[in-house]
Order: structure tokens, then sequence, then C-alpha cells
């Protein structure tokens, strides 16, 4: 089988699974395991991202999407040369990868012949099921189900591990701060196994932009900042960069030391096997261990 993968998360599958000889093209932003970088590059973005903030990348896209016009570019030619017959793709978020609808264009386009798989998972459960699934569709049906079922046992770890009767404390997770968002999908999922409550919970559903009056009003206990596509160091840098409110520094965590960054390119925004380290993150802070895990300062950090 020869797989081109348009997802990063679906690339961090296809190494979990022990196919990544099968692996033949995958995209500009496939960055782990570090062996993906050498495979060749199928996709190219039009949002400059080097040297800019948060808020300036939130401009080219929103400008792309009006003009109705694509984030992504595909190497169609390199596409051809290469001849995939399984393309990993998804219909979650256009701004994130490459959509289904283009992808499924170009594969007519070039022969016609290509399988082309959606991985559209809502919740943390979904993410684990597309890895045996993707298993089965690869041929590696026993791999998929057990990597499946080790994922799903340490998510079931979190879950028994939070103390019984423990009150929850109110979070916000981040998920951009130009304008603020804030996360959707697998992520109020995965704060409440983690043992906290999402004050802007839509699980499920897309991230939302609030305005930051609505942070002052839910007041929440803990807060996350995990910008889409970042890692540690930028997402700590966009902080920094940030105009916050006047009053940010009377927000009950911000007052009490319970303001974290993530890695969110890492551990909250791929879905792939990753989430549930993301997943003990959050655990580890939310219960009040975040200062003294081996991952702090690596993983995530206090700001």
């Amino acid at each position: 089988m020869r797989i081109c993968s348009l997802l990063p998360a679906a690339t961090e599958m296809v190494y979990l699974l022990g196919i990544e000889d099968d692996l033949v093209g995958v995209t500009h932003e496939c960055d782990y395991p570090e062996a993906a970088r050498s495979k060749p590059s199928v996709t190219a973005t039009a949002v400059r991202q080097e040297g800019v903030d948060g808020r300036a990348i939130d401009r080219q896209v929103g400008g792309l999407l009006h003009e109705h016009r694509s984030i992504y570019q595909l190497d169609l030619e390199l596409i051809q040369r290469l001849q995939p017959d399984l393309i990993l793709t998804q219909e979650i978020c256009d701004v994130c990868a490459v959509s289904r609808e283009q992808v499924e264009e170009a594969a007519q386009q070039l022969y016609g012949t290509a399988n082309v798989i959606s991985l559209d998972p809502a919740i943390l459960d979904d993410v684990i099921a597309d890895i045996a699934r993707l298993g089965e569709i690869a041929g590696r049906e026993e791999e998929g189900r057990r990597q499946a079922t080790l994922l799903s046992r340490r998510v079931d770890a979190v879950r028994q591990s939070l103390p019984h009767g423990r009150q929850r404390p109110r979070v916000a997770f981040l998920e951009w701060l130009q304008p603020p968002l804030v996360a959707g999908h697998w992520i109020p999922q995965m704060v409440a196994l983690a043992g906290g409550y999402d004050v802007f919970a839509t699980g499920g559903q897309p991230s939302r932009r609030i305005e930051w009056e609505e942070l002052r009003t839910a007041d929440p206990e803990l807060i996350f900042v995990a910008p889409c596509g970042f890692d540690l160091a930028r997402a700590a840098g966009e902080y920094e960069r940030t105009a916050l409110p006047e009053w940010w520094g009377e927000l009950k965590a911000v007052r009490d030391g319970r303001l974290f960054v993530i890695d969110g390119n890492a551990y909250t925004s791929r879905p792939g096997p990753r989430l549930v380290d993301g997943l003990e993150i959050l655990a580890t802070v939310i219960r009040g261990a975040g200062l003294t895990s081996t991952r702090y300062g690596r993983d995530y950090a206090r700001l």
C-alpha cells in the first residue's frame, strides 16, 4: 500500500501502527515523529506564519476564506509521481489541514483511483477509534486494535485516579489569543476526564470565538493557553505579545498562579495519539501537581 497523509495526526497514527514504510507523502506540517520530516511534502500554505503574531495569522486566514481561496496548496505533480492508493485527510476544519473536497477533486483530476479516507473525530474516544479504523484499512487490524486498547487503558487510568468527591475547578482553555477562541471538539471531554469543569464547554463542536468580557464573567480558577499549531516557546511568546485587558490580573486563575501554557501543537490541537499525553498533562495540572511533574518546562509551563 502507498499512503499519502494530508493530516499531521494521521501521520502520527501511521508511525504508531508501524507502517511508515508505506508512507510516500506527507504535509509540510508533519513534524512528528522526527522521521516524518524526511518524507516528501505534497503541500504548502498561503499563510505566512514565521515572524508574525496570532492576529496577523488570523487576518490572513480570514482574508483567504472571505475570497473563497484555499489556505493550502497541493503539489499535484508530486502526488501524481507518488501514486498513492490511500490518501488520509479530514473535514473537521478548513484552517487546520487540506479539506477532503480539495483532496477528492485532486485525486480524480490525477488518476481517480486513490481511496480517500477522512478522519473526523469529535471527541477523544473518536480519535482512539480512528487508530483502530486506520489499522483495519491499512491491513494492520490487530496492531490497530492493540494500540487503541493501550491508549484507552491510559485514558481509563486517568479517569479512575480522579479522587472521589473532589470539587472540579472551573477551567478555561484558550486555543487562540488574538482574537480569543475557546477550544471545542475533544478538549472539553479531556478537561472533564482530567477532573476539571470547562466553563465554555462545547464538547464535540468547533472552537468558538469569545469576547474577553465573557472570560471575566466566568472568572475561571485555572486557565490553559494553547494556541493551535504553536509549540511551547511560541505559545508563551504569543501570550507575552497579546494586549490583554487591564483587568486580567484580577482573574482568580491569574491571582492564584494557575495560568499555564501548553505545547498545543503536540498535545491538544492534533487529533492523534498524543492527545492522551495531553490528557495526562491536564490531569497533572488540574489536580495540583503541575509544578513537580517531569514534563514541566518541557511540555507545559506556568505563565
